[in-house]
């Protein structure tokens, strides 16, 4: 299973508009300025995107992880139904594993 950056950074950017296109613009612009995390990675370090939500929002970083990992699940078709990107990473693993050995 290939994973569509694209789909990857239009899924982040989506989640954050819920609270305003300028909401959205100004996370990225953080996130790639401060972290050094482009939307389209955010799979890659999940750790680290988690961190920077945390610093970010604080208390509410669950919650905005969590609306994270809906899109990005709706939006490349995974069926996952948890609120953290490690284990969203994780179950993506497992699902290619299950994938690549059919």
């Amino acid at each position: 299973m290939q994973l569509d950056k694209k789909k990857v950074a239009q899924a982040f950017r989506d989640a954050f508009a819920e609270e305003g296109e300028t909401v959205a613009q100004v996370i990225e612009f953080h996130l790639k300025n401060a972290y050094g995390i482009d939307p389209e990675d955010i799979l890659e370090e999940p750790e680290k995107v988690s961190k920077a939500l945390a610093d970010i929002y604080g208390a509410y970083a669950g919650q905005v992880e969590s609306r994270l990992c809906f899109y990005l699940s709706e939006y490349l078709n995974l069926g996952y139904d948890g609120n953290s990107l490690k284990k969203l990473v994780k179950y993506i693993e497992r699902k290619q594993t299950f994938e690549s050995v059919k």
